[in-house]
């Protein structure tokens, strides 16, 4: 309440994407550099869903945004599964 709704959503998105960070050492290459992909990819859809929210005045439709960005990623670009030719 002290920031105000006009900051706080933008805060929520950075804090989505820190919550990302470990993944940067999870996905990194063979030759150990940092792929910093997935925080950035975070911040812009906490900056997305954060801003749909303020939008709407409702969380469901996020919630739902979310779920269907999940899915799919989860089933268009499995992470770590090794696809035979």
């Amino acid at each position: 309440e002290r920031m105000g709704r006009q900051r706080a959503w933008i805060y929520a998105a950075l804090l989505y994407a820190v919550a990302h960070v470990p993944t940067l050492w999870a996905l990194r290459t063979t030759a150990g550099i940092l792929n910093p992909l997935i925080v950035v990819a975070a911040l812009i859809a906490g900056l997305v869903w954060g801003g749909l929210v303020r939008a709407t005045g409702r969380v469901m439709p996020a919630i739902v945004s979310h779920v269907f960005f999940d899915w799919a990623v989860l089933v268009m670009f499995p992470l770590g599964v090794a696809t035979s030719p």
